[in-house]
């Protein structure tokens, strides 16, 4: 294998939230960025430089890494709103392939260094590649029981146990290994993306291989993504084909291609969450979306922009998508929103006894789909529930917060609908007169909707999004130690 090279351009370069009455649209807030950009993008504060590899730790969400050709390695504990360079240990700042294992120790694979680690806390990497036959590092992976795998330019792929610091080899040797992926959900199932051999997939954490290339098309694989709570529905992103999917784990691949601007893929990511988004990565056509189930990609910015790593992570009600380009680290920020408006009938002045009938309409004007949605509204002042208003439309009384509550359940983007309750106006307070009077007053109550606190319904819902990263760190090159360019 040694000998052979793959094609080298573009190919493997060896080397509770309130809601004022009146209709207000609410939006979580995501992680900050720098710089406003054209359409959904945002760039980060990281150097216009090409970002191959990117990893949350999964513990720490705070936590990013940002690996890159020229500068090496980039970290911040904030979400991102600041970065610092950590690149001391390093002897080549050409970072390829990062993963971080849940005890927060930082690994990097570098082009030609092997792979260094840093443990949390430190301010320098350590080598460690006692055992290591290949140290043209492509891509890296850990499991929850602090196991790491390696997969090398030309060598296949290696183990590191944990607590151990000598790799073992791991089988798939002579194959470039791109990609790999290991089942969040299932952790002893790994999968790895070769250079010309396909997709293997281990069920023993990597100690033996089983090629699964039934139905794949193209066997050039550049990403895997494996989904979060199912080990057998995996996407397999490939070097002129496109991508591909299984849903049973590899024993049949179909290509789901459709609305896909380029066939040649860098990187894949799933997002954690009922809807199962799926981000591609593609070469110089930016940034596409899918929906698990669906057959049709859509664009989803950085339209022009070769896009090397993906990192979805869900933050606060909504997502943050980080995109390495050849132009830095750029920022997509997603969330749902809910639309609120209010109105009574009357609308005038009412009288002690009274009913009053107030309607909401309810919109999501976000960008992803609202799940376990909840809209609270307090009652106002000087009334009391009408029993059985708000069951009409699906409500209820909670007594304790004085207040009547809809729960949404799943409300998809754009969709609306209303709820209504009614209040029974109390008489006004008796006031004792100081003497008799000539008339009596007649007490009536008008209905409002100015903002106070009496007055204000809050939204709030659960999110769906579970905090388990998926970290597609894709490695890229070709399998040369002295390449004449790098891309």
């Amino acid at each position: 294998m040694r000998g052979s090279r793959a094609p080298h351009s573009h190919d493997l370069p060896k080397g509770v939230m309130v809601i004022l009455l009146a209709v207000v649209a609410l939006v979580a807030a995501a992680d900050p960025v720098h710089a406003n950009a054209p359409g959904l993008w945002a760039s980060s504060a990281l150097p216009n430089t090409r970002i191959y590899a990117l990893a949350s730790a999964p513990n720490a969400p705070e936590r990013l890494l940002a690996g890159s050709r020229y500068h090496g390695v980039f970290q911040s504990t904030d979400g991102g709103q600041t970065w610092e360079a950590i690149n001391d240990g390093l002897p080549d700042l050409w970072a390829r392939a990062l993963a971080v294992d849940t005890q927060g120790t930082a690994y990097l694979g570098t082009y030609g260094g092997g792979v260094f680690a840093l443990g949390p806390g430190d301010k320098s990497w350590s080598p460690v590649n006692q055992g290591l036959a290949e140290k043209y590092i492509y891509s890296l992976a850990t499991d929850t029981s602090g196991n790491v795998f390696a997969g090398t330019a030309d060598r296949g792929v290696f183990w590191l146990p944990q607590g151990s610091q000598t790799w073992l080899p791991s089988g798939l040797d002579g194959l470039p290994v791109p990609a790999l992926a290991v089942a969040p959900s299932q952790d002893t199932i790994v999968y790895a993306g070769t250079w010309s051999g396909g997709v293997f997939r281990s069920d023993d954490s990597a100690g033996s291989w089983t090629e699964i290339n039934e139905g794949l098309g193209d066997l050039k694989i550049r990403g895997l993504a494996v989904h979060p709570d199912d080990p057998a529905i995996v996407y397999a992103g490939t070097w002129g084909g496109g991508v591909y999917v299984t849903t049973d784990g590899g024993q049949s691949w179909a290509a789901v291609n459709a609305g896909l601007p380029a066939m040649q893929v860098y990187a894949l990511a799933i997002l954690p969450g009922k809807e199962s988004l799926v981000f591609a990565g593609t070469d110089g056509k930016g940034v596409v979306k899918l929906l698990h189930g669906q057959e049709t990609w859509d664009g989803f910015g950085l339209s022009e922009a070769a896009v090397y790593s993906l990192l979805a992570k869900p933050v606060g009600y909504g997502y943050t998508l980080y995109a390495g380009t050849e132009a830095g680290l750029w920022v997509h920020q997603a969330a749902p929103g809910l639309t609120l408006s209010k109105r009574n009938h009357p609308s005038g002045p009412v009288y002690a006894g009274d009913w009053v009938t107030y309607t909401l309409r309810y919109t999501n004007s976000g960008q992803i789909n609202l799940t376990g949605g909840l809209i609270n509204d307090v009652l106002p002042a000087r009334a009391t529930y009408v029993r059985g208003s708000a069951e009409a439309s699906g409500g209820y009384l909670v007594s304790g917060l004085n207040a009547v509550q809809w729960e949404l359940g799943e409300l998809p983007v754009g969709a609306q609908g209303e709820v209504s309750f009614a209040i029974e106006v109390m008489p006004l307070p008796t006031m004792t007169p100081t003497r008799t009077p000539t008339a009596t007053p007649t007490a009536t109550w008008t209905p409002t909707l100015t903002p106070t606190l009496t007055m204000t319904p809050t939204a709030t819902w659960t999110p769906t999004l579970t905090p388990t990263l998926t970290v597609t760190a894709t490695a890229t090159g070709t399998p040369t130690r002295t390449p004449t360019r790098t891309v």
